[in-house]
């Protein structure tokens, strides 16, 4: 399956912090002749106050450009348009601005996938290069969306494959969706090198035995190579929590909650209390999984030296030796999945 990207158009309803009994609604629309790429030198295109409720639309990240089978890359003015910008009176540089989101919906009949040469996550780029021969050639997908059962259709272009995707509108810089998209993404890397390196380095011999003793691939996995490479795997995983503790921190910023939320809500308002009061627990938690994993990884290792040394002497052993190290990476990574409920539950 190639990894490409789903863009969709927005309008979304939004009002400041209330102030007013009765909210005056300021509505703007945005075509791709008064979308900004960069705000820092662009005039505010319409000016709040607080409690003011804003109607706005956005465009897709292709500038509703793609809109039919032959349209092309040609087509598109800018990556990422931008809405806005927007002046909020009485507003000081520092200030926090609180934003609630009152209505959000797709406003597009379809969405867009594409990758072509230099653009896309299976194509390389200045900034991402990739083992290829040759770059991909350019190719769109769109995405018929039915509003009534609030799906998106996927149709392949090499055969009659179709699927309908679930739609839940958001917006992708701000909640806990992104964040946790970010996350995930952010850990893929030194979990999957420490789980090929941790396979790789399995002894054939011991593989070999196994297969000699009659298990079949399935069970040499299971049974063999995955608690052999158990030690690296959870060396992996304790950088991944710790690191994911960090960042989940920072996701306060846009607007994942947790315990990020009281750190900069302390350093906006310079509030040293609230500093601590979210930068000590997620101390505490970085060092208790670190703590946690490195035992864990400590026991493994050893359990891993008495494994092996019960593979090479007898079958009967292995087996049982073996369930425990299993257990003990599926609660290394129930760990790594409970911190963002832990966060949450914080904020």
């Amino acid at each position: 399956m190639l990894a490409l990207s789903l863009v969709l158009p927005f309008t979304a309803l939004a009002q400041t912090s209330a102030a007013q009994s009765k909210p005056e609604v300021v509505s703007y629309h945005a075509t791709i002749d008064n979308v900004k790429y960069v705000f820092g030198v662009a005039p505010p295109v319409a000016r709040l106050k607080p409690g003011n409720i804003l109607d706005a639309n956005s465009l897709d990240c292709f500038g509703n450009a793609l809109q039919k089978p032959g349209d092309s890359f040609s087509l598109v003015k800018g990556d990422n348009p931008l809405t806005g910008p927007f002046y909020i009176e009485g507003a000081e540089p520092g200030d926090t601005l609180v934003v609630h989101i009152l209505d959000l919906q797709v406003d597009g009949k379809q969405g867009v996938g594409t990758f072509s040469p230099g653009f896309g996550a299976i194509n390389a780029t200045h900034y991402t290069p990739m083992l290829e021969k040759e770059p991909l050639p350019e190719k769109i997908w769109f995405y018929p969306i039915d509003h009534a059962e609030h799906t998106a259709t996927f149709q392949a272009l090499d055969s009659n494959y179709e699927v309908k995707i679930p739609l839940h509108p958001f917006l992708g810089c701000i909640g806990v969706a992104p964040a946790m998209i970010a996350l995930v993404l952010y850990a893929l890397l030194p979990v999957v090198r420490n789980t090929a390196v941790g396979l790789a380095g399995v002894d054939r011999a011991v593989i070999e035995a196994g297969r000699g003793m009659g298990l079949t691939s399935r069970q040499i996995f299971l049974q063999v190579e995955l608690p052999l490479a158990l030690p690296v795997l959870l060396a992996g995983l304790r950088i991944v929590t710790v690191q994911a503790i960090g960042l989940a921190v920072v996701a306060a910023l846009i607007g994942a909650g947790g315990l990020g939320t009281f750190v900069f809500e302390g350093l906006g308002q310079y509030a040293v209390d609230l500093v601590l009061l979210g930068a000590l627990p997620a101390i505490f938690l970085a060092l208790a999984a670190d703590f946690i994993l490195q035992t864990l990884a400590a026991r493994a290792e050893s359990m891993r030296a008495e494994a092996l040394a019960a593979t090479k002497a007898k079958a009967g052993a292995r087996s049982t030796t073996m369930v425990v190290p299993i257990a003990l990476l599926g609660a290394g990574f129930l760990l790594l999945l409970i911190f963002p409920i832990v966060y949450r539950t914080f904020g």
